[in-house]
């Protein structure tokens, strides 16, 4: 049986959502990007064939034995569309994107047996913006 944990967060923690689009920052270039196996499986079975041969055609199955990696395409992910939206998200929707894409730049911080804080990290801009700028930035959820 698992712990059960205590979570606290800012307040725009809750709220924080990246279209890629507010900043330009290119989060993911010269990313290591993992696809988790569940994830991988899921695009396996994306009913847009083109979406789906695009997807799978951009992961890497065979250079780390056991984990799946976007191969990326010059120091960028090559879902990664011209208008700095990510495809996967623009055509599947948040739900469809792995654990890496969907968590960052949120990050859990475990204090003590049973408390976790979320928080943004912020090497992103509109992250950092929020933290340090809005006047929440110290309520806590």
């Amino acid at each position: 049986m698992g712990r059960n944990f205590i979570c606290y967060e800012p307040e725009y923690v809750e709220n924080f959502q990246c279209d890629g689009t507010a900043c330009g920052a290119l989060c993911c270039r010269n990313w290591g990007i993992t696809i988790d196996k569940e994830t991988y499986h899921k695009y396996k079975l994306i009913p847009q064939r083109k979406l789906r041969q695009k997807i799978l055609a951009a992961i890497d199955t065979e250079s780390f034995p056991g984990e799946y990696r976007i191969k990326m395409c010059e120091t960028r992910c090559p879902m990664l569309r011209s208008d700095l939206r990510c495809e996967i998200q623009k055509k599947c929707g948040e739900k469809a994107l792995s654990n890496v894409c969907a968590q960052y730049p949120r990050r859990y911080v475990l204090h003590g047996e049973n408390t976790l804080f979320r928080v943004l990290s912020v090497s992103c801009p509109i992250a950092r913006e929020l933290a340090f700028a809005s006047p929440k930035a110290m309520d806590i959820i």
